[in-house]
């Protein structure tokens, strides 16, 4: 099956910045140059990550929670919205005993580049594991809460703290038997960050979907329904972001007890998360997540349909895109939006022209120089040839007689990629060009 690279979408909740070890920056996706450059964001996280190991007992080491898209190790952030940040770092001692160990928690006010040595706090934590870290405002009082999910010894257990006139105060935690998901993010871009929380029940492993609420300062669980029975809620993908024109929600990708990966579209509806799309007819063997496919901003959903190829191959597939059309209830409906042959034996991809959508079917021929893929219309169950694209192995003396620069559609150092038309008459029946085929075609990897 081909592996899609997974697109990590970033958040950033002004005034929060999350800083990680490895200095990245927006700065590094710039041109050869930039790169050459010393970020100064990294000689500022250099000298922070030198200050807090002086600071800190040197039988530890820095931790990166799981969810590491939306948290580093190191961590700025305005706290308690006063206009000051204060660094956050989580650290755990070496060579604890599972099911005995701790996480720390250090917080410290930061200014002018430096830390402050006698401003610091230190939280210890119960923990093996860092599973979740977060920093949100709950109750909207426009305060940043510090949330932390850890496991130990089979339990998880979820702390909300708050750090006020320069005090780190536990407001509440939760201890639960079954594993717990979290996920934030602005749903109705409104500004309020709410918490979709996924209880799995340990008994029939059915995830209930929940709003996790700070209320009265006690973390409570507002129950909204019931998802269809998962596997490992580990395996789970949660990805945020525009599900339709006007839409913003999660698509929740999970496995079923017989392996197979559904996804579900969540919105926060009428002050509660709701369920609109839970197809059991895009079931893929495995995990492929969604993406912006048409660049419209609108996340996709992926479905692999070996249906349209000769044979099924672990380098090549078909993926149907599905957009939500945004209608709650009886008339919600997912719309095939895009139909891409991927060949990761070739790294090359095609995405095909609207008029052959659901009606098309690629054979494949491989060889171990030169490999084919003829394509077909097929309406009626009726195959009609339409075009070849041939893969040519360059020789060492670059002699690949009987391909012209016009046949070409690209070529890189070990391929040539040439089209050949099979039938005129069918192409532009269906309104196919050298040019249009030659502009569907493109590297999977750049």
């Amino acid at each position: 099956m081909l592996k899609l690279k997974k697109y990590i979408i970033f958040f950033l909740l002004a005034p929060l910045l999350i800083l990680n070890l490895s200095g990245c920056t927006k700065n590094t996706i710039e041109p050869v140059e930039k790169l050459l450059e010393k970020p100064i964001t990294f000689e500022n996280h250099y000298n922070v990550y030198n200050e807090i190991r002086k600071l800190t007992p040197l039988d530890t080491e820095f931790v990166l929670p799981l969810n590491s898209e939306d948290v580093g190790r190191i961590n700025r952030v305005d706290l308690n919205n006063d206009g000051e940040n204060e660094i956050v770092t989580f650290k755990k001692k070496s060579n604890e005993t599972p099911g005995l160990s701790n996480v720390f928690m250090y917080i410290f006010k930061y200014k002018d580049d430096r830390l402050f040595e006698e401003s610091e706090k230190i939280v210890k934590i119960p923990g093996d594991v860092i599973i979740h870290a977060n920093f949100v405002d709950l109750d909207n009082d426009g305060k940043k809460k510090i949330v932390i999910q850890v496991s130990s010894a089979g339990l998880e257990t979820i702390y909300i703290y708050e750090y006020v006139n320069d005090t780190v105060k536990k407001i509440d935690e939760y201890v639960s038997k079954n594993p717990v998901r979290l996920n934030f993010y602005d749903y109705n871009k409104d500004g309020k960050i709410r918490c979709l929380a996924l209880v799995q029940d340990s008994s029939n492993y059915e995830v209930k979907l929940c709003e996790l609420k700070l209320i009265n300062n006690k973390i409570n669980f507002i129950e909204s329904g019931t998802s269809k029975t998962s596997g490992n809620i580990d395996k789970i993908e949660v990805t945020n972001g525009k599900i339709s024109k006007n839409t913003y929600g999660s698509i929740m990708t999970y496995h079923t007890m017989d392996g197979r990966v559904i996804p579900q579209i969540i919105v926060f509806k009428d002050n509660k998360f709701e369920r609109v799309i839970d197809n059991g007819n895009l079931k893929n063997s495995n995990m492929i997540v969604p993406l912006d496919i048409n660049g419209n901003g609108i996340l996709e959903i992926p479905k692999v349909d070996n249906e349209y190829l000769n044979k099924e191959s672990k380098k090549s597939s078909v993926i149907s895109w599905y957009e939500w059309n945004g209608i709650t209830g009886e008339d919600s409906a997912l719309i095939l939006t895009n139909q891409i042959f991927y060949c990761s034996n070739y790294n090359f991809k095609l995405k095909v022209p609207k008029r052959l959508t659901s009606k098309f079917y690629i054979k494949q021929n491989f060889t171990e120089e030169n490999s084919d893929f003829t394509f077909f219309s097929r309406e009626n169950e009726k195959l009609e040839k339409l075009f070849k694209i041939k893969v040519i192995k360059k020789f060492s003396d670059d002699k690949n007689k009987g391909i012209s620069n016009t046949d070409k559609i690209y070529e890189n150092n070990e391929y040539i990629f040439a089209l050949e038309s099979l039938n005129k008459k069918n192409m532009n029946k269906y309104n196919l060009s050298f040019m249009s085929v030659k502009d569907s075609f493109e590297l999977i990897n750049k």
